[in-house]
């Protein structure tokens, strides 16, 4: 009869205790040659839209834990490209200086992730996210939207160019906007 009390105590303790251990944190990798980022900067006139590539993406060391996605992404600044050269090296050159800041850099310091991502590397639909990203020596809080499907992590963002006082580009009387729309798709491994 004690040893049936036992048991069932155990039986009923055990799924208890094993939720209120820690888990481990799952750590996740991207390869700069999968993942992409591209960038939109309007114009004003909003005629001229200027759609920005990179050449190779960025790479992500991030990890699960508890309910978060951690970690940071890094970028090369000098893989960008807007499709026609000399615009492309006005560009590196003159508003983003890559020589004197050759990455950028996002760091999550808040992105929900559902339950089961750390079995199926999967959400619910989109969610939102906080991190800091250091651009062009400056360092600013961005908000923004991502979903995950099966390691595909597609996130996007935008950013203001002079809260990281680039300067903004002006050409012919054709003018950015301060407000570019960045985003970013991560394939991810464990």
């Amino acid at each position: 009869m004690k040893n049936l009390k036992l048991i069932l105590l155990t039986a009923l303790l055990a799924p208890a205790l094993s939720i209120a251990a820690p888990e481990k944190p799952l750590n996740l990798k991207s390869e700069p040659g999968a993942s992409k980022v591209t960038f939109l900067a309007v114009g004003r006139p909003s005629m001229l839209k200027i759609h920005g590539t990179a050449s190779s993406g960025p790479a992500a060391d991030l990890k699960v834990e508890g309910a978060q996605l951690k970690g940071a992404v890094s970028f090369e600044m000098d893989k960008l490209d807007t499709g026609i050269d000399m615009r492309t090296q006005h560009m590196k050159d003159k508003y983003l200086q890559v020589k004197e800041h050759p990455n950028a850099k996002l760091t999550l310091t808040e992105a929900p992730v559902d339950p089961t991502f750390v079995n199926t590397l999967t959400n619910s639909g989109e969610k939102p996210f906080k991190g800091t990203l250091q651009l062009h020596g400056k360092e600013k809080e961005v908000n923004g939207t991502y979903t995950a499907a099966n390691g595909l992590v597609q996130a996007k963002f935008p950013i203001k160019l002079s809260d990281f006082a680039i300067e903004i580009p002006s050409y012919l009387g054709v003018t950015v906007a301060d407000m570019v729309d960045v985003a970013v798709e991560l394939p991810l491994k464990k």
